[in-house]
């Protein structure tokens, strides 16, 4: 099977929720834990993003390792600053030319659908730089998968400014090279940000 390097942005303080999402335990498990297990099988990598302050290590299985968003400007530029901080460690940062990227507050993704999204990646047309979900609300940018050759893309965007990943995706130099993950079980890619957001996806 093919694999991929996993970024997972972690460590944001939900103002809805008020709380950290990665350590809610969800049918029994902190949501941060049950992720790292489902993606660990398809990745040869998997990176836990978050703040100097978020310490996940009493969450996190082996084969997980930290990496430090020094930035803290959103999701965006979270995932900017660390796929060139992978780039910049290979090959011992990216084996691959895709990155998996994850929200971490995503309690109905499988590892069945993880690894047969994976194996899709070679078939894609060539020059794709995103491979994502959509919705009647636009792209899933936080459940998805970035090329390796987003990267520049995403500097010349942040460097400008930009910290929308809708607005990003909707740029003439990006919009043709996205591609729409399609999953008939929609509820994999179900995230929240209140209480009674998640009884409904529970």
């Amino acid at each position: 099977m093919s694999s991929v390097t996993t970024l997972i942005l972690a460590g944001g303080m939900s103002r809805r929720m008020g709380q950290d999402k990665a350590r809610m335990v969800v049918l029994e498990f902190p949501l941060l834990t049950q992720l790292c297990r489902v993606v660990l099988s398809a990745s040869h990598h998997v990176y836990v993003v978050a703040g100097a302050d978020r310490d996940y290590s009493d969450l996190v299985p082996s084969g997980c390792e930290r990496m430090i968003d020094r930035v803290l400007e959103g999701p965006l530029v979270a995932l900017s600053h660390a796929m060139v901080n992978l780039l910049s460690q290979s090959p011992s940062g990216v084996n691959d030319d895709w990155v998996l990227v994850l929200a971490c507050d995503l309690p109905k993704l499988s590892m069945v659908a993880v690894d047969s999204w994976v194996e899709r990646l070679p078939k894609l047309p060539d020059g794709t730089i995103a491979y994502l979900p959509r919705s009647e609300k636009g792209w899933e940018p936080l459940c998805g998968f970035y090329h390796v050759s987003a990267v520049p893309l995403l500097e010349d965007f942040v460097a400008s400014g930009g910290r929308s990943f809708q607005r990003w995706l909707l740029q003439e130099s990006v919009a043709p090279f996205v591609r729409e993950l399609e999953w008939d079980d929609r509820q994999v890619f179900l995230n929240f940000n209140t209480i009674s957001d998640l009884e409904r996806i529970g």
